[in-house]
């Protein structure tokens, strides 16, 4: 595609899983500023909406390393978001979405390889939250992020960081107390193709069960592992304070 004509917006929102209301604000999420220079022609490019992007994404990450890491310090939260936020892995999420064919370019910055660069991958999925946030609210922009970001956030020891692997936690713990593995069931999948919900739910001998849902099932499996291990831990503090004198 020239970098200068109109991407296919539709096939683009099924991408995304967000039917913009207003797709003049995706079409400026598209629009590097190259295009804006060239044309001269009151073009809006994506500089802000990367400005608020960046804001948006911080919120939401923060937000849910919170939630399911709470005995973490400030310091490791402040590390993981940094992993996940990282110009690396917003232009790897881009890449596998394959968004670097649907920008708005100048021919200078096509012809020099802008499609690929990490740089304009990285703000054009800024740029993307902030279009979603905008047009949807949060609870659409969170959506997008979890789905896209959500390996990067769930699995950051992968990625450099210092997160539970939960499902980890899970076995050690089940052999340590009980003797037994954890035995996860696929309970359903709801939403098109495009947009799944795995449901999954973790079960041990002594009747323990807890169930957790994620874009897919390794994440839904994690989510159930870590209310099942905060079961354990919840019970092993009643217990510790039971003895106290």
């Amino acid at each position: 595609m020239d970098g200068r004509e109109q991407p296919d917006l539709a096939t683009l929102e099924t991408l995304l899983g967000h039917r913009f209301r207003e797709r003049a604000m995706l079409l400026r999420a598209l629009t590097h500023a190259s295009l804006r220079q060239e044309l001269d022609e009151g073009v809006q490019d994506n500089e802000v909406l990367e400005f608020l992007g960046d804001a948006v994404l911080g919120m939401i990450i923060s937000d849910y390393l919170v939630r399911h890491f709470p005995q973490r310090r400030e310091g490791d939260l402040s590390k993981m978001r940094a992993k996940v936020v990282c110009s690396r892995s917003l232009s790897e999420c881009a890449a596998r979405l394959g968004l670097g064919s649907y920008i708005c370019m100048s021919l200078g910055e096509e012809r020099g390889g802008g499609r690929k660069k990490r740089s304009i991958l990285a703000d054009l999925f800024e740029a993307i939250v902030a279009a979603i946030y905008l047009d949807g609210g949060i609870d659409a922009a969170r959506g997008f992020v979890l789905k896209h970001l959500g390996e990067a956030m769930e699995h950051p020891l992968a990625k450099g960081g210092s997160a539970q692997d939960y499902k980890t936690l899970l076995q050690m713990e089940a052999l340590k107390r009980l003797g037994i593995l954890p035995v996860y069931q696929l309970i359903r999948e709801v939403g098109p193709p495009h947009d799944k919900r795995f449901f999954v739910q973790v079960k041990l001998d002594d009747g323990t069960l807890s169930r957790g849902w994620g874009t897919s099932k390794k994440r839904a499996e994690q989510e159930a592992a870590r209310r099942c291990w905060q079961k354990f831990a919840q019970n092993s503090e009643e217990a510790d304070s039971h003895r106290e004198p």
